[in-house]
């Protein structure tokens, strides 16, 4: 199986045994040539096992948990009926243990009202050492960041920035507005905004904007001009009332009566509105 996972399909054997949970000394070869391979190779290897057992005993208990530190169990190793049974029998044994020190009144911690005034008492100790408040402060610094001087944004004089800020001083800030207005300022973008905000507050647009143009035949003028420009269907820019009164020469109020009614009309389909604009 490993030369098939190797050819076919660019996977080490290694890598297999990752993504399948399985144990590193799992064989993936069939057991008749894993059989051949014990009868060539175990003259060889057979002499190596007394010193592998010396080379094991010697690592540290440090060294040993270091290495195991931070590793997980392949999934094959955590269903392993052997392991489950050690795993429950371990964990039995614990708890008679603490039945029997909580029956004796002994505790394994301490209260935290105990060691509160003596993480308070250390604390105080290590604020008198210069060493440790300059170790801090460097921590403190590097957590926001740190405090590197940057180049000014307007005069290009480097500075320490403690609040973001991107320039020097409020006059610097100034000016750098003033070369680089924001682009929500612009006249271009407020008339993007406020034609945005005019489509938002038409929903009728979708819908007659799908009518056929001889539906717009049933209204008068300047009714049916007035409706295409209040909804944009002219150019796809929405007019206002107030644009809409400027320039038919009436009020907000008779453009909004005269746009109401045409739309109702246009969509309902109902009696035709008056042949001209209602104004007061």
């Amino acid at each position: 199986m490993s030369a098939h996972l190797l050819r076919g399909h660019a996977i080490h054997p290694e890598e297999y045994r990752a993504l399948f949970g399985l144990r590193a000394t799992t064989s993936l070869m069939a057991p008749g040539l894993r059989e051949v391979f014990r009868r060539i190779h175990e003259p060889q290897l057979r002499p190596q096992w007394a010193r592998a057992a010396e080379l094991a005993r010697a690592i540290s208990p440090e060294q040993r948990t270091a290495y195991t530190r931070g590793r997980r169990w392949p999934l094959e190793a955590l269903r392993d009926p052997r392991n489950v049974e050690l795993h429950r029998r371990t964990i039995a044994r614990a708890q008679e243990g603490a039945a029997r020190a909580r029956s004796e009144g002994r505790r394994w911690w301490r209260n935290a009202r105990e060691i509160a005034p003596l993480g308070l008492a250390r604390i105080r100790e290590l604020a008198g050492d210069p060493t440790w408040l300059a170790a801090r402060g460097r921590k403190i610094s590097a957590a926001h960041r740190g405090r590197t001087p940057v180049p000014c944004l307007a005069c290009g004089e480097p500075f320490v920035s403690l609040t973001g800020r991107k320039t020097c001083s409020p006059t610097c800030e100034r000016e750098r507005r003033r070369a680089h207005p924001p682009a929500v300022g612009t006249p271009e973008v407020r008339a993007k905004i406020s034609q945005a905000a005019r489509r938002r507050g038409r929903p009728e647009v979708e819908r007659l904007r799908e009518l056929a143009p001889a539906a717009f035949e049933g209204l008068p003028e300047p009714n049916r001009a007035m409706t295409r420009l209040y909804y944009g269907l002219e150019d796809g820019h929405p007019w206002s009332r107030r644009e809409l009164a400027a320039r038919f020469g009436l009020s907000t109020w008779a453009v909004k009566e005269t746009v109401a009614r045409s739309t109702r009309y246009l969509l309902t389909q109902g009696p035709a509105p008056d042949p001209g604009p209602l104004e007061k």
